[in-house]
């Protein structure tokens, strides 16, 4: 019976494995495509969701942090205020 939950677990994780590894390539190919014609690209924002870090993950997933920091430049995901009226 457990087995049959880890079954569905691993299918749900390689099908987000595919879907994300489509889309990618999707990206890269439209990005390559509009570069050779010489379209000038806006810059993009990746975003990443975790629901759950287990506390065995805790180490891994400070460190995958660490490295997110040195080698990108972070958002706030915080609301921005509204404009205000007549500015």
């Amino acid at each position: 019976m457990g087995t049959d939950h880890g079954a569905a677990y691993m299918t749900r994780r390689r099908l987000k494995l595919l879907v994300s590894c489509f889309v990618f390539v999707f990206d890269e190919v439209v990005k390559d495509i509009a570069q050779f014609f010489g379209y000038k690209l806006p810059a993009r924002c990746i975003v990443l969701y975790y629901h759950t870090v287990l506390p065995n993950q805790k180490e891994a997933f400070r460190h995958q942090m660490q490295i997110l920091l040195r080698r990108t430049a972070s958002v706030s995901g915080r609301p921005c205020p509204a404009p205000q009226s007549g500015v």
